[in-house]
């Protein structure tokens, strides 16, 4: 996207107005700009926009995004016709030491075969893409449960959600070198942290242990949304580390969906019996 111009700002779509439109080329790039949380009203809107102006690029931008937003956009840029795709980027301020807070933007979305020829360049991008390559096979020889997405070039992989709408996630934290894995539980109305997640904290001491990890649990994640996590420390520049962190990544993956599905089996059998 580089030497784009401003073709407008609050450009008239319908009954709407788009945030920013931009042209590049021959093509049309759309910006929807919002404060807080990714919402589904302003998934809509990117959408209506990019439709109505036939846009090669929509962006999302916003403060972070939603583990179901992320998704519907990855949805979008697998199921679009290759001269459309969608992007999420996220705001973030850093500040190093005593110098003025500065604005970065972080990459939560992109389609899988955007600026492929530069992505092989880039070596970051292709050790992400073997690591996830190779967890990914190994995950799915492990366990025939998992939907197995492709192979990402950046620091995560969406692992999709069980029939309980419990999604799952696995990825590497650059600036501590650590290998995760995630479960996220949507919140249901304003009753707090989902059942789901409650339960399963009760019973923290052996949930951690049938995993065999410290595991961090976050009622209020981010707005909407509780989480469970555990972390294993090992660089994704070290390759001569991968086999033995992979196959942590794999196992843990594996032992913490048994445990959520054992917490969700215990509360489907009590409630039976309090209907019965």
């Amino acid at each position: 996207m580089e030497d784009l111009e401003l073709e407008g700002q609050e450009v008239s779509v319908g009954g709407y107005n788009a945030d920013l439109v931009f042209r590049g080329g021959d093509s049309i790039i759309v910006v929807e700009n919002m404060l807080g949380s990714t919402d589904h009203d302003h998934i809509g809107k990117l959408i209506t926009y990019a439709a109505s102006l036939n846009a090669s690029q929509a962006v999302l931008l916003a403060e972070d995004f939603r583990p179901e937003h992320r998704s519907a956009l990855n949805w979008l840029n697998r199921v679009s016709a290759e001269d459309c795709s969608f992007f999420g980027l996220s705001m973030k301020v850093w500040r190093i030491g005593d110098s003025l807070p500065a604005l970065h933007l972080c990459l939560d979305v992109q389609p899988d075969g955007w600026h492929s020829a530069r992505r092989r360049r880039n070596r970051g991008s292709q050790i992400y893409y073997e690591w996830w390559r190779a967890f990914l096979n190994d995950l799915r020889e492990s366990d025939r449960r998992w939907s197995i997405p492709r192979p990402s070039r950046g620091a995560f992989v969406d692992l999709g959600s069980d029939s309980h709408g419990v999604m799952y996630e696995a990825s590497y934290e650059e600036e501590d070198e650590k290998f995760a894995g995630t479960a996220y539980f949507k919140h249901e109305g304003d009753d707090g942290a989902p059942q789901t997640f409650t339960h399963l904290q009760s019973r923290k001491d052996t949930v951690e242990s049938k995993c065999e990890s410290e595991l961090i649990w976050e009622p209020e994640h981010q707005r909407g949304w509780a989480a469970v996590w555990s972390s294993r420390e090992a660089s994704i520049g070290d390759p001569a580390k991968w086999d033995e962190a992979r196959s942590w990544q794999v196992s843990f993956m594996n032992r913490l969906r048994d445990e959520i599905e054992s917490v969700l089996d215990e509360m489907d059998d009590s409630t039976a019996l309090q209907d019965g």
